[in-house]
């Protein structure tokens, strides 16, 4: 029995990392210029990530520092 509840919660922390990162990933992105006035808008950080030739980890640590 200890074997499946482990693996219960490997699951469950697994399912939770995946939830996280589609809720980062599905997240509009808003680029502003210096004078604040919007450059562009993006669907989703994947989208966005793609136009801006860089990665997603890129953006999602500078979005929520």
């Amino acid at each position: 029995m200890l074997g499946l509840e482990k693996n219960k919660t490997l699951l469950s922390g697994r399912r939770k990392r995946t939830i996280l990162i589609m809720k980062q990933n599905s997240k509009s992105l808003i680029i502003y210029n210096f004078n604040y006035t919007v450059y562009v808008e993006y669907p989703s950080i994947k989208k966005a990530s793609k136009s801006l030739n860089c990665n997603e980890k890129t953006i999602i640590t500078f979005a929520f520092e």
